[in-house]
């Protein structure tokens, strides 16, 4: 019930839904992101199947899978207590970005893992570019921005100061200016996911 009560709270916001977007596949961003054994990953939008913990697994490396369209409200917030406020020492967003139309939810995406990972902790990003031609639309699954990985270069340094793009993926690395105000927001994650602060 609470996944429910969390994904209708973002579709209010998000005009299309990102539920059917999720496919039985490893990201690439797995294969070419720095993992090191014992680290931890939160999986930001990581979908409904294991793919990637499996494979993480065999690399030593935790990782905890959060979707609000995909996994339950236990999930979620076992997810999330693993890896607030920097207890993460990475984050994956996986063709995240491209399936929402509206910046200010892709945004709140992008803070979400900037409060993930830790001081010295990276962030990768990566997209789906469909088309390629910028133009996005609806799709029989949702939505697609189709656009080039580098025109999101902008709004990932609206959060994070060090940004590159790397491997086919962004790599953003923040301060600890901003390590300080993206653990804030964490009490609003919680308080989207429950209704409690």
């Amino acid at each position: 019930m609470l996944s429910r009560q969390l994904a209708a709270s973002l579709t209010e916001k998000q005009a299309h839904t990102s539920a059917a977007t999720s496919v039985n596949m490893l990201p690439r961003v797995f294969k070419t992101a720095e993992f090191e054994r014992g680290d931890i990953n939160a999986d930001i939008g990581g979908g409904k199947y294991d793919t990637a913990t499996k494979y993480l697994a065999k690399k030593g490396v935790k990782n905890h899978v959060a979707d609000p369209y995909n996994r339950s409200g236990k999930e979620n917030a076992a997810a999330a207590a693993a890896t607030k406020n920097g207890k993460a020492d990475t984050a994956t967003v996986a063709n995240v970005l491209n399936v929402i139309k509206e910046p200010e939810e892709r945004l709140k995406v992008i803070r979400q893992a900037a409060n993930r990972v830790g001081q010295d902790g990276i962030a990768y990003f990566a997209v789906y570019e469909g088309d390629g031609s910028g133009k996005g639309k609806e799709t029989t699954k949702g939505w697609q921005e189709n656009r080039k990985l580098a025109s999101y270069v902008a709004e990932v340094e609206k959060v994070f100061k060090h940004v590159v793009t790397k491997g086919g993926n962004i790599e953003a690395r923040q301060t600890a200016e901003q390590s300080e105000s993206a653990s804030g927001l964490h009490a609003d994650l919680v308080l989207a996911m429950t209704g409690k602060p």
